[in-house]
């Protein structure tokens, strides 16, 4: 970046007129054109440097703000501020992104006219958008729901924002870190069935060092990150052809999901502890269906068998421990 603005500098140098002109200027005026460009390069880094703030877009959200937008407006450069409008604009780039692929993928369908349906069994214009719903709680704060579900790619998809504030009680402050210490394995663990709930991530909460601005651009990096990791994955896999075992594989799956949400997840007791709790919104990420088995084991040298070695005993997908270790 740093070298394009140099470029871009020595092109608006009006003295400069044309590279063969500086190349025929005597050494001293070549050495101030470099000068110039560098201050106009470190001018623009600056001014790029501050546009990396995140600024009010009414137009591009889901929803109106859960703090008054005039109040948003005073404080722009209050770290509150600045997380609420971050997560804002998250949360209308991916249900964006996940409404582009419902959006394609049944404009791929065939046409109405190639199907024998009947009109009352099936929906011919399916609405696989988002339902908004924005809430406010009378305690201080309030939050954004956004929920699609039946659509052809994904059976139901939530993207919540929430910006809570008031009094906590002794229950809900218990459910909260005052350090960075767990590593995503850790959290996920499903203590009673010796198991993870998926194959790995990352996670963290109450990020506070090494400074706040630090640790903004860090949360910032990560949540644009999701949708150039997730989309990808989701257009590779989505027409993936699979049977009904797949399917009862997945609906277990979906089972220890909500054992672990309901039983452990520091964020759905958080929830329920507060007062005034939303209880549509805390519950929005369970599944539409899932499904338990008495004492199920998947078959020997079944893909779910391998799948039940990495969820029991977490695999280092990128040999992070091992570089560690060699360095060291």
């Amino acid at each position: 970046m740093t070298f394009k603005i140099v470029i871009r500098s020595f092109q608006n140098l009006s003295y400069v007129g044309s590279y063969k002109k500086l190349r025929d200027r005597p050494i001293k005026l070549y050495c101030a054109a470099l000068i110039g460009a560098g201050c106009a390069a470190y001018s623009q880094y600056k001014r790029n440097t501050a546009d990396m703030k995140e600024i009010i877009q009414l137009k591009n959200y889901m929803a109106e703000p859960i703090t008054p937008v005039a109040q948003l407006e005073r404080t722009q450069d209050d770290m509150k501020t600045q997380m609420e409008l971050l997560i804002m604009r998250i949360q209308a780039e991916f249900c964006r992104a996940l409404e582009a692929e419902e959006d394609k993928a049944w404009q791929d369908e065939k046409t109405v006219d190639d199907y024998d349906y009947d009109e009352d069994m099936y929906l011919i214009f399916p609405d696989a958008k988002f339902k908004v719903d924005r809430w406010i709680r009378k305690e201080g704060g309030g939050g954004i729901t956004c929920v699609l579900q039946d659509g052809r790619v994904f059976e139901k998809a939530g993207v919540n924002i929430s910006v809570v504030s008031g009094t906590l009680p002794p229950a809900a402050v218990q459910q909260m870190r005052t350090r960075f210490k767990q590593w995503c394995d850790d959290y996920f663990h499903i203590p009673h069935r010796g198991e993870r709930r998926g194959v790995g991530g990352i996670f963290f909460d109450d990020l506070d060092q090494p400074s706040q601005w630090a640790a903004f651009n860090f949360v910032t990096s990560c949540a644009e990150a999701v949708i150039p990791s997730y989309l990808p994955i989701v257009k590779r896999r989505k027409d993936d052809a699979y049977g009904y075992y797949e399917r009862q594989w997945q609906l277990l799956r979906r089972g220890r999901y909500v054992e672990f949400n309901l039983i452990y997840d520091r964020g759905t007791k958080f929830g329920l502890h507060t007062p005034a709790a939303r209880y549509e919104s805390i519950l929005m990420s369970l599944p539409l269906n899932a499904k338990w088995e008495y004492m199920h084991e998947p078959k020997p040298n079944s893909p779910e068998e391998e799948l039940m070695k990495v969820l029991r005993e977490p695999r280092d997908w990128l040999n992070i421990g091992k570089t560690k270790k060699t360095t060291a």
